[in-house]
């Protein structure tokens, strides 16, 4: 008899410190909770426009670069994670692509000339940069449902669009040369993606989210006037690891 009761002391004791150290029983297990780091890599598509204004006293300068393609896109994010509620981070990412580009050039007043073109794929090459801030909030805190590791995230920031294409502008020295057009936006992304973990505090992931990008600049002086309107638009899937 005291052999059996010792017995299942001992299997009570063994039920009950794995039952304490469940993950259902943990707070902290599968929670993202610290320092925060995230690498994603995927693709987005992307469509930017750059109108260019230039008004002389004699004859207006108008000028149109639209860049439009399926770029891959990779990204690293730095930051801290609070009470597996809230991440926030700086990122910095870089994308690269050939797409589709039209530049529409046209002079009115003593002058007159207007033309289009578009170049093939091969030769539209679009290295973009981003810079910027960001948070992500996470609902879901039970870690019985099936929603567990769900996010919605915002950020904000810089992008910049060099692409690298045939110029065919008015200038017949350089006309059919290489020639970048820079295009600079500030953006506001909005994203929703979901995690699985693998580990205690690694997980995997897939996101999915869009962005919208403006930036207008105007200088003048003397006979002189130019207005610069810039604007970007992308979808974006990628997937990712979390800590």
């Amino acid at each position: 008899m005291k052999r059996i009761i010792v017995s299942l002391l001992f299997i009570a004791s063994c039920v009950f410190a794995q039952y304490e150290t469940s993950p259902s029983s943990d707070p902290y297990y599968h929670a993202h909770r610290g320092f925060y780091f995230n690498k994603a890599l995927g693709f987005i598509y992307t469509s930017t426009t750059k109108a260019t204004t230039d008004i002389y006293e004699k004859y207006t300068y108008e000028e149109t670069n639209n860049f439009s393609g399926l770029i891959t896109h990779n990204e690293i994010r730095l930051g801290i994670s609070i009470a597996n509620l809230v991440s926030i981070y700086a990122t910095g990412g870089f994308s690269y692509g050939t797409g589709s580009y039209e530049d529409e050039q046209k002079n009115t007043g003593e002058k007159f000339n207007e033309f289009s073109f578009e170049e093939a794929e091969s030769h539209n090459e679009d290295y973009r940069f981003i810079y910027g801030l960001g948070v992500e909030f996470y609902p879901i805190q039970d870690m019985d449902n099936s929603l567990y590791g769900l996010f919605l995230g915002l950020s904000a920031g810089v992008a910049i669009d060099n692409i690298y294409h045939t110029d065919h502008s008015f200038d017949y020295i350089d006309k059919d040369e290489i020639d970048c057009a820079d295009i600079g936006n500030f953006f506001f992304r909005f994203e929703v993606g979901k995690d699985w973990w693998f580990s205690r505090r690694w997980s995997f992931g897939v996101t999915l989210n869009y962005a919208i990008g403006f930036m207008d600049e105007n200088d003048s002086y003397a006979n002189f006037s130019e207005e610069i309107s810039q604007s970007s638009h992308t979808v974006g899937l990628a997937v990712r690891i979390t800590h």
